[in-house]
């Protein structure tokens, strides 16, 4: 998805579903803080749908 698109996704309603098995894993610094700031200009997101559109 490009980043253009994510406003326009992030902003309209939430109709996802998610797995119920949870997977955990590593990344690079700059990632994580790329994930955190989308998180903190998007409040109504979470980490998992920040990640998944990311």
């Amino acid at each position: 998805m490009k980043t253009s698109h994510l406003h326009d996704t992030w902003a309209g309603p939430d109709n996802a579903r998610l797995v119920s098995k949870q997977f955990s894993f590593r990344l690079p610094v700059h990632i994580a803080a790329k994930i955190a700031a989308l998180g903190e200009m998007y409040p109504r997101k979470n980490r998992t749908q920040i990640v998944a559109d990311f």
